[in-house]
């Protein structure tokens, strides 16, 4: 990666301090921060770097536009896999455990964060036409027009499969409209 000419950014929270930390293509131990970064909360073990435990970097920023903006990136595409502007397909009717609970809390939360990211985004591309410190940037959305088959989460290679083709499907159906 560092020798590659590409610029990456990968964010992570610190559990100890609610930090995010910022990780490019020089960072040392890069791979370490790949991990933390993948480390989606309460679900998959933190990495344990310093004396600190990080975590996915979405608890602060689902789509971290600004580090993308910040590193230079004039274009920039979003790729989510569902629709934070949709009523959530969650049933919560019946959901009194914990379990249940925690993940339309998640749900909520990760909503509420992308749909301020990409707001904000928005705003700063109004404010580029008024304010030199603002530059205009190419925000592409990619989403699902309706609710995947099945959870994102959901690790089953075979409920995978599924989610990934109903992605082709609803592509192949918007490039031919």
């Amino acid at each position: 990666m560092r020798a590659s000419g590409r610029r990456l950014r990968v964010v992570s929270v610190s559990f100890g301090t609610g930090e995010t930390f910022v990780a490019n293509e020089q960072t040392p131990d890069l791979a370490e921060w790949i991990i933390a970064s993948s480390a989606f909360p309460v679900l998959l073990t933190p990495a344990s770097i310093g004396s600190d435990l990080w975590t996915d970097g979405g608890l602060r920023t689902v789509t971290p536009l600004g580090e993308a903006i910040r590193a230079g990136a004039d274009d920039i595409d979003v790729i989510l896999s569902s629709d934070p502007f949709a009523k959530s397909p969650f049933e919560v009717k019946d959901a009194h455990a914990i379990p249940q609970l925690l993940l339309r809390s998640i749900d909520i939360m990760n909503g509420e964060v992308s749909r301020a990211d990409l707001r904000i985004a928005g705003l700063k591309n109004d404010l580029s036409q008024l304010r030199s410190e603002y530059r205009k940037v190419r925000i592409r959305l990619f989403q699902p027009r309706e609710p995947l088959p099945f959870d994102s989460l959901d690790f089953d290679p075979g409920n995978l499969r599924k989610m990934i083709d109903a992605g082709y499907e609803q592509s192949a159906i918007s490039a031919a409209v």
